[in-house]
């Protein structure tokens, strides 16, 4: 296949060449000179990628109806025959396209450049506007994004479309490096600190993150620090029912950033098993993989959750080893780019003193944990639907979760032992009823 000397064909996959030498016929068909991003795109529509699909289902389009609507607008009067192979050069916004194409599968760690990629470098492009918009119309849909911008606001709305939505990787790209068996998770979350109830506290103490990655600039090489504390490491204490996690992914949100995170549970478990060197060996091996992913996005988000999970490994020598891995790459973490560190933990007493040393995680930011009952009122807070119930109530009337119970001497959350009830926050016991 020709389709342009400067263009490196090998930077894509199957499909992908495919629609490239599709676009020519498009355009061969439509009795133009060059090939345009339109022509991308519909060559992407002629195809039957499954993937490229599910592109356009998450931006809220169907690749069937828009296939659709470009066969009924456009005849094959002037069929090019497919044995011609007609070779027409690219026009410097579609060469644009799959040099975008190229560098977002860069970005994703992608070797080859899928259809789909190329799909979103055409349907970013200001000239593919007037038709994407005529196709859908067409469908009788139609969206704001495309309607009310134009020119470089087009694109702008669209970029941010497709990080919101097209924004996680692939399970497939987790599966290449061996991540998905220690829970590494790179997305883009959608969820805002609006759509959180209460915890404004927390709020107002990770807004100070969010500035610092949207906004480094304001942040000199020498001043590494705020009145609030450390920028980089951020250390949310609390219990796991509460919102620390929706906190998080807010925060990511809010700054407009990639998350990366690691259950550092998860990481123990797969490790439990496996010899002391081995375990120490992977373990390590998993942080840094970790902490380069947020470093190859940045700025980006790191999300450790269950901190203290480290200290649940029983070898010594393998605890301290992935603690050192930790400290090692908070340590080399630069102001610019920024990555901002947040962990989670229940009971910092567990962790080591080298943790919350000044710049790691020296900054917290505590969630209370009278949130599940109100001893005054005599009423929870249903932690499904953030509605208030009785006390006295065993299922929530407004959504049917098991209302969760807690001690009545401290409030917080208490996990039940047959024969007794122990708090796990004060100790104290109490009779069943």
């Amino acid at each position: 296949m020709q389709v342009s000397e400067q263009l490196h064909l090998d930077r894509f996959t199957t499909s992908a060449r495919q629609v490239l030498q599709s676009a020519q016929h498009q355009a061969a068909q439509m009795q133009a000179q060059e090939v345009y991003p339109e022509h991308l795109l519909l060559a992407v529509l002629a195809q039957n990628d499954d993937e490229a699909a599910e592109v356009l289902g998450r931006l809220g389009m169907n690749m069937q109806v828009l296939r659709a609507q470009a066969a009924s607008i456009f005849d094959s009067s002037t069929a090019v025959s497919s044995e011609a192979h007609p070779v027409l050069p690219l026009t410097q916004e579609a060469h644009a396209c799959l040099d975008w194409a190229i560098a977002y599968a860069e970005q994703r760690d992608a070797s080859l450049v899928p259809s789909a990629y190329v799909l979103l470098s055409a349907l970013r492009h200001q000239r593919v506007q007037p038709l994407l918009t005529l196709l859908l119309s067409s469908a009788g849909i139609l969206l704001s994004s495309l309607a009310e911008r134009t020119g470089l606001a087009y694109t702008h709305a669209i970029d941010q479309l497709i990080q919101a939505k097209v924004g996680e990787l692939r399970r497939g790209d987790l599966n290449q490096d061996g991540w998905t068996s220690t829970g590494i998770k790179v997305e883009r979350p959608t969820i805002t600190f609006a759509d959180i109830l209460g915890a404004e506290t927390a709020k107002n103490e990770l807004r100070a993150v969010t500035t610092f990655l949207r906004w480094p600039q304001f942040f000199r090489p020498a001043e590494k620090t705020t009145p609030g504390g450390m920028l980089h490491g951020v250390l949310i204490v609390g219990h796991p029912c509460t919102e620390r996690t929706l906190l998080v992914h807010a925060t990511a949100s809010e700054a407009i950033a990639p998350l990366v995170s690691l259950p550092l549970k998860t990481l123990v478990w797969t490790l439990l098993g496996a010899s002391e060197r081995e375990a120490a060996h992977e373990g390590r091996r998993t942080i840094r993989q970790v902490f380069e992913l947020a470093k190859r996005r940045a700025p980006s988000l790191l999300f450790l959750n269950d901190l203290d999970a480290l200290e649940r490994l029983e070898a010594k020598d393998e605890r301290e080893s992935l603690l050192n891995q930790v400290l090692v790459e908070l340590d080399g973490l630069e102001l610019y780019p920024p990555v901002v560190v947040i962990a989670t933990t229940y009971k910092p007493d567990l962790l080591a003193p080298a943790l919350l040393s000044p710049g790691r995680f020296d900054r917290k930011i505590h969630l209370s944990e009278s949130f599940s009952v109100h001893p005054a009122a005599q009423t929870k807070l249903c932690l499904s639907c953030k509605r208030e119930a009785l006390s006295s109530w065993k299922y929530c009337i407004y959504c049917g979760a098991l209302l969760l119970k807690a001690c009545p001497t401290c409030g917080a959350p208490h996990i039940e032992v047959e024969g007794a009830r122990y708090c796990f926050a004060c100790g104290s016991a109490w009779e069943s009823g």
